[in-house]
């Protein structure tokens, strides 16, 4: 019950004024670093990552051809998506702390070598470090609380980010960002895209609360 409970509240708290913006951020960050290593492993190159206020972001790439253009405008969403489930099996593997590494080694890198704008720099040393304090000094139970968190955000948001996409893409679709790309790219619509994301990102977040999570048939034993 307390698990459900935390994932209906992860999903209210994302979406209180200013805190919820911050706390979702971390799925931005996800999500851009997706699109930062499908453009290096297809041979591209990431000129600049911006994470914003409003939780969007953008990673400009110099890419090697068509092919690798596409695949780097169709990896933000799944992966965040699949990181998510990650993290969910991590944590039920009782291997909570590689969550906090996992997302300290996104954002180091972010930072390092491709964050520059005021806000994302901001966010990237403040979220570094409140998770190194948690990665050296914090208990296994204050480390296990926090991956649990950073899960449910993780999840909750990939899930809503790309639902809304899908909204976007099919009543203003020169505003659908990732799915608007691969429209020129590819002449596929946007809505197409929207609707992909969506069933990923749904599918992920089930397959998560199905294997990873307590049944739910056990909250009212």
């Amino acid at each position: 019950m307390i698990t459900y409970a935390s994932l209906l509240g992860a999903l209210l708290l994302l979406r209180i004024p200013y805190i919820g913006k911050i706390l979702r951020v971390t799925n931005t960050l996800v999500h851009e670093f997706g699109h930062v290593l499908v453009a290096l492993l297809t041979g591209g190159k990431v000129t600049k990552v911006e994470l914003f206020s409003d939780v969007s972001g953008t990673t400009q790439t110099i890419n090697s051809g068509k092919f690798g253009g596409i695949l780097t405008a169709l990896s933000g969403y799944p992966f965040a998506s699949l990181f998510a489930l990650l993290t969910a099996w991590l944590i039920h593997i009782n291997h909570p702390k590689w969550v906090v590494i996992i997302l300290m080694a996104f954002a180091l890198i972010s930072l390092i070598f491709y964050v520059r704008n005021i806000y994302g720099f901001i966010w990237l040393v403040a979220f570094l470090f409140i998770a190194g304090w948690l990665a050296s000094k914090g208990t296994f139970n204050q480390i296990h609380i926090a991956a649990t968190g950073f899960m449910l955000i993780l999840l909750a948001d990939s899930t809503l980010s790309s639902v809304e996409l899908l909204v976007i893409s099919a009543t203003q679709p020169n505003k659908s960002g990732d799915a608007k790309v691969l429209e020129k790219a590819t002449h596929i619509p946007a809505v197409i895209y929207g609707l992909l994301f969506s069933i990923l990102s749904v599918a992920s977040a089930f397959a998560a609360i199905w294997y990873f999570f307590p049944p739910i048939k056990d909250i009212f034993r």
